[in-house]
């Protein structure tokens, strides 16, 4: 299934698919989304968001962290 790391703004070494569901940016079925990459953070902090418990792990500041937008919310 693949784990993941944070509520949000996820490490970047998370499962893709399922953080994103884990942000509401996609549905159970999939979907298209914006992948933003972003400053790590110093530690992700895992929750429990639709249906979905995310890991805590420490971060690093050297690397990048994730973040989610759903396809159609940006005006193109």
């Amino acid at each position: 299934m693949g784990d993941f790391w944070g509520s949000l703004r996820y490490s970047s070494d998370s499962a893709i698919c399922r953080a994103a569901f884990h942000a509401g940016a996609i549905s159970p079925l999939g979907g298209d989304v914006i992948v933003k990459v972003e400053a790590g953070l110093p530690n992700y902090q895992g929750s429990n968001r639709n249906g979905l418990l995310s890991s805590t792990k420490l971060g690093s500041l050297g690397r990048t962290s994730i973040s989610f937008e759903k396809y159609e919310d940006i005006n193109m």
